[in-house]
């Protein structure tokens, strides 16, 4: 998985753009088309606490992956972890209080949309049971 990266308070938090956090948005804005307010310019409280929503969301995400599936590879010394490895996402608050300029909401802007743009070019790599094999095999016998 392609992850991105946002610094905030001087440390690299990892952000991806994966299944469930497709799903959360869906859930929580009735689909993806939510999205689309990231090319408007206009600084509302709605879309600053939107902002704040998906990073903590898509944080979440990259830290949740980096525990699953790169919990043995060396973590640089800006990563949020704990003294034993483990990632630790930052809350919508520390978010909040963290970027201190609208050029660090740029930064959170252009952030996601780099996060989704990479998931967009996943390559996913399939191997097919045996029984799928068997059953693909008896169904063109027929």
């Amino acid at each position: 998985m392609m992850l991105s990266y946002l610094k905030i308070a001087g440390k690299n938090y990892p952000l991806s753009f994966s299944l469930g956090a497709q799903k959360a948005i869906a859930a929580k804005y009735g689909g993806m088309k939510i999205l689309d307010a990231f090319t408007d310019d206009d600084v509302t409280v709605e879309n600053i606490d939107m902002l704040v929503w998906m990073t903590e969301l898509f944080i979440a995400q990259g830290c949740a992956y980096k525990n699953y599936f790169e919990k043995d590879m060396p973590i640089p010394d800006d990563s949020p972890v704990d003294k034993d490895g483990k990632w630790i996402p930052i809350s919508a608050e520390a978010i909040e209080i963290g970027i201190t300029n609208l050029e660090g909401l740029q930064d959170v802007v252009r952030a996601i949309a780099i996060c989704i743009a990479a998931s967009s070019n996943q390559e996913i790599e399939t191997e097919p049971t045996e029984d799928a094999v068997k059953n693909i095999e008896a169904a063109q016998s027929k």
